[in-house]
């Protein structure tokens, strides 16, 4: 009895984690890692939205036109067992039109700083085609879980399944643990952020001699986002860890399926960013000591290498701001590299652009330049 091969998955091209380029020739259409990638930089709060809705739009095309599609951007076939062609697909589409239509997860904080950090940034390809027809269907198979806490998140991937359409049990009301079938792609957006509080000023901090300490100064004093004092690296850590079980959980409900693809994104983490393995001792036992000394006890990892061990070397991206003269504005800002292709770097710009055309306009008061619209991410 031979035994049938199983399904890879739909692969996505780098350029899906930004909207539509306006230069198609600069987007990269290589590969994201698979089944397992993370990116740790600054990327718009809109990336899950892209993921899903280039993933969606991936998975609705017939299997040979899929395949075309996929040769034709230099990437991957989306089977890679041998040529596709007419004869080899017609089992894969009368099986397609027998599954239900594919579906995506997106997993974040709280809903409302979701939503707030989406309105601030103000992604303008979103603004203006958020309400096409085939962009508003494709949104209503996104599933979007909300996790205030470490502790709500760690509720949801423990209870966290997929319908059983084939079973003759009534089905179960709906609930936040449910998932209405399998989805391909899950999205995890800024869980880092969980475990994250903003930072005031430091009375206490000096800054360097001269005009580079003085604005190193300013810059000390505006509210930064960093780690709680009371997190350590197994807390973070701890979160991946159950979320790419939860993955493979949700993989394994249907064989028959192609894998399910895990995409970690943390806009707030960076190559540098560390945590200590263990908090120190005045910390856990309540005593005072000085800060000095504490901080020569406090060993500390970087969170990349934790990343690396759970989700594999080469399925890890990072985004570093791009150096360039700041009177060029067509320069690019960030690059982002990936372990897998340490060679090609690809190079993203973001720069301001101008308000909806139905928007009203923008209220200037006194010195302040008032609303100047929205940002603009794009491949260069």
């Amino acid at each position: 009895m031979a035994i049938a091969p199983s399904p890879s998955p739909t692969y996505l091209p780098i350029s899906a984690l930004l909207p539509p380029s306006r230069e198609p020739h600069s987007a990269p259409h290589r590969p994201l890692p698979s089944p397992s990638a993370a990116i740790l930089g600054p990327l718009p709060p809109t990336t899950p939205l892209s993921l899903a809705l280039n993933w969606l739009a991936l998975s609705d095309l017939p299997e040979y036109e899929s395949t075309v599609r996929l040769d034709n951007d230099a990437g991957p076939s989306r089977h890679q067992a041998g040529p596709v062609g007419v004869a080899a697909t017609e089992g894969g589409k009368s099986e397609r039109r027998k599954r239900r239509p594919e579906r995506v997860l997106i997993v974040t904080g709280r809903k409302d700083e979701f939503y707030q950090v989406l309105q601030d940034d103000d992604e303008d390809w979103m603004r203006d085609h958020g309400s096409d027809y085939t962009v508003l269907d494709r949104l209503k198979r996104v599933d979007i879980r909300y996790c205030p806490s470490p502790a709500h998140l760690t509720l949801l991937l423990s209870l966290l399944t997929p319908r059983d359409h084939t079973s003759a049990a009534p089905a179960p009301a709906e609930s936040t643990f449910m998932l209405e079938s399998p989805p391909g792609l899950v999205v995890f957006w800024d869980l880092a952020g969980l475990l994250m509080e903003w930072e005031g000023m430091d009375e206490n901090a000096l800054p360097d001699d001269g005009m580079d300490g003085l604005f190193g100064g300013m810059q000390a004093m505006e509210p930064k986002l960093r780690f709680k004092k009371s997190v350590k690296l197994s807390d973070y850590l701890d979160l991946i860890s159950a979320s790419r079980a939860t993955v493979d959980h949700i993989s394994s409900s249907d064989p028959s399926r192609p894998p399910t693809q895990l995409i970690v994104l943390e806009p707030n983490l960076d190559a540098h960013s560390s945590l200590p393995v263990l908090l120190p001792s005045s910390t856990a036992t309540g005593v005072n000591e000085s800060a000095m000394s504490s901080q020569v006890r406090q060993k500390r990892i970087k969170i990349l290498d934790g990343l690396r061990w759970i989700l594999g070397e080469e399925a890890i991206g990072v985004v570093s701001p791009f150096d360039t003269i700041a009177e060029d504005i067509h320069a690019p800002q960030f690059q982002l590299d990936f372990a897998a292709d340490p060679e090609t770097t690809c190079y993203i710009k973001q720069r301001r652009c101008g308000r909806g055309e139905w928007a009203r306009p923008a209220l200037r008061e006194g010195d302040t330049d008032g609303d100047r619209g929205g940002w603009r991410w794009e491949w260069a």
